[in-house]
């Protein structure tokens, strides 16, 4: 923090609060929530609404396993009483994890987000096929920015790339 870079505890708050955020989207739909009109009829919406908080969990363990050395892995179905320190590996096989759902919940309906959901400037809109890239893409950096040692770099090197690169 001295050289002027983001402090330690900001980026660790900052991230178990989006990965709190999407816990509670996932535990409201798993409750039942529906953000289509109709659920009945169409659930288009709750799926993509389940995708991106899969996509944004897996984020957030990413953020955690690259900066820090161990991190908690709660998510929206574990017992956050019962909260014991991960390994950093172990944090980053969660984002995996996390993203392989995201990926396949993305790919059961065709739908867009909303243009304001994207960040400042808006008017952008991202379709469910576009969000598997991006998905795909934070699993290839996670991997390749994930080593700080020839032993980590090693075992990334065996890691399954095909499938990230499909």
């Amino acid at each position: 923090e001295a050289a002027g870079g983001p402090s330690v505890a900001s980026q660790w708050y900052g991230y178990y609060t989006v990965l709190s955020s999407a816990n509670d989207v996932l535990k409201a739909i798993n409750r039942g929530t529906c953000f289509d009109t109709n659920c009945t009829t169409n659930n288009t919406l709750t799926s993509r609404n389940k995708a991106i908080a899969k996509m944004l969990q897996g984020m957030a363990y990413a953020g955690i396993a690259l900066v820090y050395d161990q991190g908690f892995s709660v998510d929206s179905t574990g017992n956050p009483s019962a909260l014991a320190f991960s390994p950093r590996a172990e944090v980053r096989d969660s984002a995996l994890a996390k993203f392989n759902q995201a990926f396949t919940e993305a790919g059961l309906k065709t739908w867009a987000t909303p243009t304001e959901w994207m960040g400042v400037g808006a008017g952008t809109v991202y379709t469910n096929v576009q969000i598997q890239q991006l998905i795909r893409t934070m699993q290839a950096e996670l991997l390749a920015m994930f080593p700080r040692d020839i032993g980590e770099n090693t075992a990334v090197a065996t890691s399954n790339w095909g499938q990230v690169a499909t």
